[in-house]
């Protein structure tokens, strides 16, 4: 059995649309499980095209969730609507936006077309008791109460959280893509809008707000979401703060969710970090967490160096498995080598 899952990682290297189910694999980054609805595959696909900013390829994966009018229909139009923004079809993204609240009128998706700003006059959100307003057609932004109150933020228009891929399933796997079920707060989208601005306009006070609320009882899918945000600021502090998250100075759920951040804003310049926090770690769950982090940024040299030092079987097949699914010349070597 070992052989064979070695040999078939060995042949997915040149066969990307094969997925490996023997033994312990978990499905790679982009992989839909089987029996998914339709539509799941060109969902996954868009997502994937516009974290790569192939913003014309996410286009015609979105096209085909919104003709199969399935569950991810609204979640596809707006995402079309981005993507349209992006390419400078303001005229066509507004168009959409159009679709989708007149197809959904009860789509909360249809807040995040607002957010875009194209087309629907002001955006308004409410920090703090306190109502600020950005016009679409200009750059100028006006706050609904009088002088510059430290409490009132423009919004933008601001780019929203844009969507996450899919990870390995299996514990210590997570995704940030936006999470539609109630939270319990109905002004969670709205603290999202707030903190994105804030972050973009002045990130040292954005700062201590994103610790106060990953300390606080907000609901997952918001702290989720201010990870990211946070994730997305380069600035030192930010990353300092990713990084001591990351390490596990606060809340183990947290702390693993950071690392999925870490991997996917920072890629390959996030697994030193990663590599320390598997081998401080004594939960295998954190450590499988890392493993998957790994995974995601594509850093094999790295995995293998894991691999090679680690005693528990479960957690080496574990990186194995996601070894195995890389087409990487460096796992492909260390598959060669298991099998001397």
């Amino acid at each position: 059995m070992k052989h064979w899952i070695l040999l078939a990682g060995l042949a997915s290297a040149g066969c990307a649309h094969v997925a490996l189910a023997a033994g312990p694999l978990q499905p790679a980054i982009f992989i839909t499980e089987p029996g998914a609805p339709a539509g799941e595959d060109d969902y996954t696909a868009g997502t994937k095209a516009m974290n790569e900013q192939r913003w014309q390829d996410a286009l015609v994966s979105f096209d085909k969730v919104i003709a199969a009018k399935g569950s991810k229909a609204e979640a596809a139009l707006y995402w079309k609507a981005y993507a349209l923004n992006k390419l400078g079809r303001r005229d066509d993204s507004a168009a959409t936006c159009s679709v989708l609240r007149n197809e959904y009128r009860k789509s909360t998706w249809n807040k995040d077309c607002a957010a875009l700003g194209i087309g629907t006059g002001r955006v308004r959100v409410v920090v703090n008791g306190r109502t600020s307003t950005s016009t679409s057609s200009s750059s100028s932004s006006s706050s609904s109460s009088s002088g510059d109150d430290e409490n009132t933020f423009a919004i933008g228009p601001i780019p929203p959280v844009p969507p996450m891929p899919p990870v390995p399933a299996g514990e210590g796997s997570y995704t940030l893509r936006r999470d539609r079920k109630s939270t319990g707060d109905p002004d969670a989208d709205l603290k999202i809008l707030a903190l994105n601005s804030l972050m973009n306009q002045d990130a040292n006070r954005a700062i201590p707000v994103i610790r106060d609320l990953l300390k606080g009882n907000q609901p997952e899918s918001v702290k989720r979401q201010a990870l990211f945000v946070l994730g997305q600021n380069k600035s030192p502090e930010c990353q300092n703060l990713l990084r001591e998250i990351a390490l596990g100075k606060q809340d183990p759920e947290l702390q693993r969710q950071a690392m999925q951040t870490l991997a996917i804003t920072q890629g390959k310049k996030a697994n030193d970090t990663l590599a320390d926090v598997y081998r401080q770690s004594t939960d295998p769950k954190t450590k499988r967490a890392a493993v998957s982090a790994m995974f995601i940024s594509g850093d094999a040299q790295k995995l293998v160096e894991l691999a090679r030092g680690e005693k528990d079987l479960d957690l080496k097949r574990q990186i194995v498995s996601q070894l195995a699914l890389m087409n990487d010349k460096v796992a492909q070597d260390y598959m060669l080598e298991l099998l001397r």
